[in-house]
């Protein structure tokens, strides 16, 4: 094997994560091929000339590779970036770019402008590009024709990412040019649906929203629920038959328990 100075490659941490990742950075940066107990102490003792793959390089790889939209198409379809086809991989290089940012809008404005947002349809997007939609896979499944506007499911249920993608504080979607799927939203793009199209699933999907956004952990009140919005929607399901009636009948409705409903009642 050829040796090279220090200075002319690259170190990866022990703490660098799965093997794809390292097998990433073996094929688009010169990486020095050393035992991990090597690279951990030339890191630990930081000679000047010493070189760690970090955050900071990958993001400014891939904005270098991937903004142009020619190139970037011609490239994905090579086998150096085959592995962008995977979701869980994309969102893996995702959470490295992102591991050195702290909290805050300023920090992940950093990471506009990378290639390695995963859509629903998908395909990938540049992030910062387009309002896209964050949402989980129920409520995704609610608005089909939205499919090239949402990102993947799996951001909202990335175990490291979810929190940033579809957590209470929005400095991360505010800084990517993301958006959650507000209530008024969904009110607009149901409306595309036929209103004789929504199945029981649709129907614990909409309310397990409206739940979250109304920010309740047990159960909805009358003035948590926009009847307003949602009045004409045939959304609200009744007990003993799949047929789903108006939301607006939310005001007489009675909610029993499941455990209740289930229940047998005495007949004398």
């Amino acid at each position: 094997a050829a040796l090279k100075r220090l200075g002319d490659g690259l170190l990866c941490a022990d703490d660098l994560g799965s093997d794809r990742l390292r097998q990433f950075a073996e094929v688009h940066f010169s990486v020095f091929d050393v035992p991990a107990a090597v690279s951990a102490e030339v890191l630990r003792r930081a000679p000047k000339a010493c070189r760690p793959f970090t955050p900071k390089a990958l993001r400014e790889y891939v904005r270098r590779k991937l903004s142009d939209p020619k190139k970037r198409e011609r490239r994905l379809g090579t086998s150096a970036w085959a592995a962008l086809g995977s979701v869980p991989f994309v969102l893996e290089l995702l959470e490295w770019c992102a591991r050195d940012l702290g909290p805050g809008a300023a920090q992940y404005a950093e990471l506009s402008g990378l290639c390695l947002l995963p859509l629903a349809d998908g395909s990938l997007a540049v992030l910062g590009s387009a309002p896209y939609v964050v949402a989980r896979a129920a409520q995704q499944r609610l608005l089909p024709h939205m499919r090239a506007r949402f990102a993947h499911a799996l951001c909202a249920e990335h175990a490291e990412l979810g929190a940033r993608f579809a957590g209470p504080d929005p400095a991360f979607r505010k800084a990517v040019g993301l958006h959650d799927l507000a209530l008024p939203m969904l009110a607009t793009e149901l409306a595309a649906r036929p209103s004789d199209d929504f199945t029981t699933d649709d129907a614990r999907a909409f309310w397990s929203h409206v739940r979250a956004q109304a920010g309740c952990a047990g159960g909805l009140r009358t003035a948590d629920v926009p009847l307003g919005t949602f009045g004409a929607f045939r959304l609200l399901p009744t007990e003993g038959t799949p047929q789903l009636r108006e939301v607006r009948e939310w005001r007489g409705a009675v909610v029993v328990p499941p455990a209740l409903a289930a229940a047998a009642l005495p007949t004398d």
